[in-house]
């Protein structure tokens, strides 16, 4: 997986020479790539969906829904910003 690649050594070096910090202890947290765990389609009332299943980044759509916005959705704006 891309997001793997912090463990190469060829690019941990790469890191500290762009970071100018020969000492650094790169890790995951250096690697901004981030890792997708499985996909799947699913088939529901309005068809078919394909849907990828990637690392926690932060809160879960539906709790923000539900905090947020009232169980009536997130509006188009916000959902083409978390997309990006």
């Amino acid at each position: 997986m891309l997001a793997e690649h912090y463990l190469d050594q060829k690019w941990q070096k790469s890191v500290k020479t762009y970071l100018n910090n020969d000492k650094l202890e790169v890790s995951r947290k250096h690697c901004f790539s981030l890792q997708m765990f499985d996909s799947f389609f699913f088939f529901g009332p309005n068809g078919k969906h394909f849907c990828m299943v990637f690392e926690v980044l932060g809160k879960n759509l539906l709790s923000m829904m539900k905090d947020e916005y009232d169980f009536k959705g997130i509006p188009m704006p916000v959902v083409r910003q978390i997309a990006r």
